[in-house]
């Protein structure tokens, strides 16, 4: 029995550092192909002086790397909340069954 939890742990330990990776690899594709800051600076060229302009995209790049840190913490908080939701839907499951209501 806990060969199949052994398994299933590295399954799914599997499972979400590929999502994980997958992930950065389509947040990388996306900045580089889109080339945001030519797209933000063709946004607010009208709106914004120079300076301003310059120092909101350096703001953009110096906080960039934070983005890199948040999106697996995400990740991992949402698959645990699902696996929270349906652990205590199961325990009421169980629990339901059990008792007889004649």
């Amino acid at each position: 029995m806990k060969s199949n939890y052994r398994s299933l742990f590295t399954k799914s330990s599997y499972l979400i550092i590929s999502i994980i990776l997958s992930v950065f690899l389509i947040d990388l594709l996306s900045k580089n192909i889109l080339n945001i800051d030519v797209l933000i600076h063709n946004f607010y060229s009208e709106q914004l002086a120079k300076d301003k302009l310059d120092q909101l995209l350096e703001n953009k790049k110096k906080w960039e790397w934070l983005s890199y840190g948040i999106i697996p913490l995400v990740i991992l908080i949402r698959s645990s909340l699902v696996a929270l939701c349906l652990s205590i839907g199961m325990f009421f499951y169980e629990m339901e069954n059990k008792l007889k209501f004649t």
